[in-house]
């Protein structure tokens, strides 16, 4: 495991099948920017999170994942190339890691689309992904019986402010 390799800035310039390559091997893996915060080795600033991976490196990475992977945690947040990624590979990248960690920084950086296909790949698939927490904006659109289904199918599911009353309760 590699501590603290959500702080490094730089993904963007380094060769996208490395980045997949080595990513995929992780068992934890944060892609975040924005959000979480750690105080610097002087002690004095706090350094953002910052892990930001250009459209391609996010495809091989989620083409991987679907294939085979290492990683036992994915958090994704605010990565701006999150929505080019295609809901059908976003949901079999995600629901093939144990546990996922999905947050939103920006309007919709995970899609209501791609939401629909993890949801519909958790509720009628045997997948990996056991554990799911939700940081993001409700998507009144998705069927809140897509979502129940999904949810009942894991074993532990936490939603903050990501779901209407009727798409939670369902």
């Amino acid at each position: 495991m590699i501590n603290g390799l959500e702080y490094c800035r730089g993904f963007e310039s380094i060769e996208p099948e490395l980045v997949s390559r080595v990513l995929n091997r992780l068992e934890e893996l944060k892609l975040c920017c924005g959000g979480d915060m750690i105080l610097s080795s002087d002690k004095k600033n706090y350094n953002e999170t910052e892990i930001i991976l250009t459209a391609e490196q996010l495809e091989l990475l989620f083409t991987a994942c679907a294939e085979e992977t290492s990683l036992k945690l994915l958090k994704v947040s605010g990565q701006p190339h999150m929505k080019e990624i295609s809901p059908v590979l976003f949901a079999a990248a995600v629901s093939n890691v144990e546990e996922v960690i999905l947050e939103e920084v920006e309007q919709e950086d995970i899609t209501t689309k791609q939401l629909e296909a993890l949801y519909t790949a958790i509720s009628t698939e045997e997948r990996t992904l056991r554990k799911m927490t939700i940081y993001m904006d409700p998507r009144p659109n998705i069927d809140p019986d897509l979502m129940s289904r999904a949810f009942n199918k894991l074993e532990d599911t936490t939603v903050y402010d990501g779901g209407s009353a009727e798409q939670l309760t369902a």
